[in-house]
């Protein structure tokens, strides 16, 4: 089964919302029908006049596998006002991956758009991107974590000063 990369069309929505509801699960609530239709259809920079979407697919099969959305916006490079392509929503299908999907519709939306811009935050992905394609690396971006020791004491305290100024509690 050979997987076809291109580029949405407005003619695809049903087939991305159906592949959303699929991939995302319980989250795809989120996703879909509000924040989909703003970033993609009604997102000041995306141009209606074309049916292609900022989003590129990948195909097996005539069905969804795996996706990557751009969302447009402008940015000021010197004096030149640029568009630029701020790529999220990378995701396929889990019994697809590991066959190089990902990595293809990276390309893809890199190869589309002049400025592309992607943060990844996963260390798999951020791997295959950068091991494969040309990108400016930038240094890692820290993750603060606060690690608390769970225990009945611990616990006790974080309720007495949660709860304190209620006296019915």
């Amino acid at each position: 089964m050979q997987t076809v990369i291109r580029q949405a069309s407005i003619d695809d929505k049903k087939a991305i919302w159906d592949f959303i509801t699929v991939a995302y699960e319980k989250t795809a609530q989120y996703k879909i029908p509000d924040r989909w239709n703003w970033e993609y259809l009604k997102n000041p920079f995306v141009d209606n006049s074309k049916t292609e979407l900022p989003i590129f697919i990948a195909l097996k099969n005539g069905h969804i596998v795996g996706q990557i959305c751009a969302i447009l916006c402008h940015m000021k490079i010197g004096e030149e006002i640029c568009q630029v392509a701020a790529t999220g929503d990378l995701i396929v299908l889990p019994e697809c991956r590991g066959e190089g999907i990902a990595q293809a519709l990276v390309q893809a939306a890199m190869e589309y758009y002049n400025i592309h811009i992607a943060i990844f935050c996963h260390d798999i992905t951020r791997r295959i991107y950068y091991n494969s394609m040309d990108s400016l690396r930038f240094k890692a971006i820290p993750i603060y974590r606060r690690f608390i020791k769970i225990n009945r004491d611990s616990v006790f305290y974080f309720m007495m000063t949660k709860t304190s100024k209620y006296n019915w509690l």
